[in-house]
């Protein structure tokens, strides 16, 4: 995969962040990587309470704060939207995969290059 690597750093790390503030009190955060076909796989799971439904349909649009001003945290709700365009630039997707009472799932694909 050839890109650049603060912008995709960038795009794990609001992944991560994202996750991390979905949990409240002890959880997991589980990040599993594998190649498919032409495509590296990246999925970010956290055992929060999921995305709620409100939420869920506009998440990569700009800006989606989810949290409540007051919120620790309290964010710009831009990182979604940004990980979206950065990913669309590498011919790459960001797509939840699952969310529900249990956590959510994120999935990012990634093209595998050809040399």
């Amino acid at each position: 995969i050839f890109l650049d690597t603060d912008q995709i750093r960038q795009v794990f790390l609001n992944l991560i962040n994202n996750a991390q503030d979905a949990i409240s009190g002890p959880g997991t955060i589980t990040i599993t990587t594998k190649a498919k076909e032409d495509k590296v796989q990246v999925e970010v799971q956290d055992t929060g309470p999921g995305i709620p439904p409100d939420i869920e349909e506009r998440l990569f649009e700009k800006p989606v704060p989810s949290k409540q001003p007051g919120d620790s945290g309290q964010g710009t709700g831009l990182g979604l939207w940004l990980s979206h365009l950065l990913l669309q630039k590498y011919a790459g997707e960001i797509i939840i995969k699952n969310t529900g009472p249990k956590g959510t799932t994120m999935l990012v694909r990634l093209p595998v290059s050809r040399v």
